[in-house]
């Protein structure tokens, strides 16, 4: 008998599958981003970076065509931020406490926006993390009449950027998740 190994093939339909597919409507995908905001600042709360009522979140319509989602909880570690924002269908939440637990809750907005933004900083770094995803790109990447047979990874590579930035404050601790581009919102 003889084994081989072979790389798996995921193709960018699977992306669609669980944003447009399990999000199809705006509303949904704007809970998520409330209820990811809920458990960051609950974990915040359990950690002792702050204490039980210090928890905020601010939902702002940026301008005509963005909404802005920021909390205050845990936010994410520069070394974290790239694995943790680009993973599909892994998380570390537990289900038992944490509102969200799937790890894909955050790509609902893929099918809403042209840009979904991810910016976020842990307390005590000096750095903030910025993830960006094209969604444009990627929503024409997993369309089965375009590019629907893409390698959801290379698709990816393609539609996703990392950048990071000097933090203005060594304390503050923060997600800030930005859909820009919602005036041209595909419809669903």
């Amino acid at each position: 008998m003889s084994k081989t190994n072979a790389t798996p093939y995921i193709g960018s339909y699977v992306l669609e599958t669980l944003t447009t597919g399990m999000y199809g409507q705006s509303e949904n995908a704007l809970r998520e981003y409330v209820q990811n905001s809920f458990d960051s600042i609950r974990a915040a709360t359990r950690l002792g970076i702050m204490t039980k009522g210090q928890g905020r979140i601010d939902v702002t319509l940026a301008d005509s065509d963005a909404l802005v989602i920021r909390d205050n909880g845990v936010g994410i570690s520069t070394s974290a931020a790239w694995g943790t924002l680009t993973s599909i269908g892994a998380s570390k939440k537990d289900r038992t406490k944490d509102a969200g637990f799937r790890g894909i809750g955050r790509l609902a907005g893929i099918a809403f926006c042209k840009k979904l933004v991810f910016r976020t900083k842990a307390a005590e770094e000096l750095t903030e993390s910025t993830v960006t995803f094209d969604c444009v790109v990627l929503r024409e990447g997993m369309n089965p009449d375009t590019g629907g047979s893409l390698n959801l990874a290379d698709l990816l590579s393609k539609a996703v950027s990392l950048t990071t930035s000097k933090a203005t404050s060594r304390t503050e601790h923060f997600m800030e998740v930005t859909l820009s581009g919602l005036d041209e919102a595909p419809a669903i």
